[in-house]
């Protein structure tokens, strides 16, 4: 009996090493991503979910790319499944890392008195948001509310608007709640990031802006001591076409990394069976001392300084075993990402190229349009294919500043090989553009995708669905920025719902009316208007019917 009653406690025991790091993983997730929100760009063909916790969260970017019919262009195709910017360096000779996979993420708000935002000022959660602005329309909630305090950039005292339409968020390394899969401490880092793009519907050079988004990172030292031999890598897990068949490449003299399929006989309808490229290009990597040269940081010429390319170009084959070619997944370990960021493999050694010989930083960094070098020698792929692009190393002093550039852009030819030529073409034209130009706002008068709606007058339209069961909408203008009060009586005219009562912007909003709780019959639904310094009010009721 004893015996029994042993061997029980010690299944118990290992039951529980095996079981609780997996539910305190879970608990930390939930704690990661409880305040994360999403703002998403979409002023052209890429429609890209952006949050305030630096990554995508399985919430994909997808690419239009000239669907023709109305349903195709309502469902765009698979692009990327995730990404995100990765630091390592060393602190007081030990490594220490910040950094994006599918498990660790950032967390939200900056840095404020050494602590985490959400430490911090907790009460403050709601501005940790990503904030979405464009050129057309500054009378939004996002816009008015623009957290210049926290770091959000301005031009003549308003927010600073790149290209047509930007999201701008601030996220921090210094929460250790954020990171549990690699097991590392919090990093001193605040990280402004800003995206943007440019209006446009066309899928040729001609207008080639309608298919990229810019990410820019400012990455601030917020900690008292340097972070030496610093690297900046941007990971990302590619998902286009067919993921099996995603395979990662990089071009050095054009900055970028990218995935390609060469395969044109799948027969899939993804982009009408024609495979993309899809590429992230280094427009400008961190800048480092170097006299008599200049660098660009945040659109401003830096003097004796250099903006640095790319130092090394990890392919990932997947999340899985290691790849017969020596080289491992993603990295599971600090010191995995350390090599992987210094252009060794996983183990610290120098990788050789298997077709020069020759030792080399850049894995698969053959030609496939020509069939030359070293390329995927396989033709399925896992399904967490992508890599990892690094550039580095500079020393990064407290209260230092750097800043990193990258556009994302797909590709689409007539055939598959022809897309990587594309997307050559293309990168090479973004690297050939001044700052200035990639930053400029398009021709467009107005956003065509986004039109804004002129509304002169208060109206209250009648609700719907009417009668209804449950729930109905109730939908009315705004012409100014106003006070309103929306609330729900009874046939006898004692109130039982109070939809709104607060200041909104002007434009086209609806309050939902939840009658839980309430007996069928006929209610009244009534607006009240104050209007934001204008004389006149504006009240109306209407009826609506309750059946269950």
């Amino acid at each position: 009996m004893k015996r029994k009653i042993t061997i029980q406690i010690i299944l118990i025991f290992v039951l529980s090493c095996l079981f609780i790091p997996h539910l305190s993983a879970q608990n930390k997730t939930a704690s990661a991503n409880r305040y994360m929100q999403t703002s998403t760009l979409d002023v052209n063909n890429i429609i890209a979910p952006l949050n305030n916790i630096g990554s995508l969260m399985g919430k994909m970017i997808y690419w239009d790319a000239g669907d023709s019919t109305e349903e195709e262009r309502l469902n765009p195709e698979d692009l990327v499944y995730d990404h995100g910017l990765t630091v390592v360096g060393k602190i007081d000779g030990s490594l220490n890392l910040a950094g994006i996979n599918w498990w660790n993420s950032y967390s939200p708000g900056p840095i404020i008195n050494d602590q985490p935002a959400l430490q911090a000022v907790p009460y403050d959660s709601l501005r940790y948001r990503a904030y979405k602005i464009n050129r057309w329309n500054s009378n939004t909630k996002d816009y008015r509310e623009w957290p210049a305090d926290l770091g959000a950039p301005m031009q003549n005292n308003k927010p600073l608007i790149k290209g047509d339409q930007a999201v701008w968020m601030a996220y921090n390394a210094y929460d250790a709640d954020q990171f549990y899969w690699w097991g590392i401490k919090p990093m001193p880092l605040e990280i402004h990031q800003y995206t943007f793009g440019k209006i446009g519907d066309s899928y040729s050079m001609d207008d080639f802006y309608s298919n990229i988004i810019f990410f820019e990172w400012t990455i601030i030292n917020k900690g008292t001591k340097s972070i030496d031999s610093a690297f900046f890598s941007f990971w990302t897990d590619i998902d286009f076409f067919q993921i099996h068949y995603n395979y990662p490449s990089v071009d050095t003299v054009n900055q970028v990394g990218y995935c390609y399929c060469i395969h044109d006989d799948l027969n899939d309808s993804y982009y009408k069976g024609v495979p993309p490229a899809l590429g992230y290009v280094l427009l400008y990597g961190p800048k480092k001392y170097a006299p008599g040269k200049t660098a660009v940081s945040q659109g401003k010429i830096i003097e004796n300084y250099e903006n640095l390319d790319l130092f090394a170009f990890h392919a990932i084959t997947d999340d899985g075993p290691d790849h017969p070619s020596g080289l491992t997944s993603s990295g599971k370990t600090m010191r995995e990402l350390w090599n992987y960021a210094n252009g060794l493999d996983d183990s610290s050694r120098i990788i050789i190229d298997p077709v020069t010989n020759e030792p080399t930083k850049f894995t698969f960094s053959g030609d496939p349009v020509r069939n030359e070098g070293w390329l995927y020698p396989d033709r399925a792929i896992g399904g967490g294919a992508g890599f990892r692009m690094s550039a580095g190393p500079v020393d990064f002093a407290p209260a230092d500043t750097q800043w990193i550039m990258i556009a994302l852009v797909p590709a689409q030819g007539n055939n598959a090989l022809n897309s990587i030529e594309v997307l050559r073409e293309k990168a090479a034209k973004l690297l050939s553009l001044p700052y200035d130009s990639l930053t400029a706002p398009s021709n467009y008068a107005e956003d065509p995708k986004h039109p804004i709606i002129v509304i002169n007058d208060y109206k209250l339209s009648q609700n719907y669905p009417n009668p209804f069961n449950s729930m109905t909408t109730i939908q009315y203008d705004l012409p100014f920025e106003s006070f309103v009060r929306i609330e729900v009586f009874d046939i006898l005219g004692r109130s039982v719902r109070v939809l709104f009562n607060d200041n909104q912007f002007p434009g086209k909003h609806n309050a939902v009316f939840d009658a839980a709780g309430l007996t069928s019959g006929v209610y009244i639904y009534k607006i009240d208007v104050t209007a934001t310094g204008v004389v006149n009010s504006f009240t109306d009721v209407k009826k609506l019917i309750l059946l269950k």
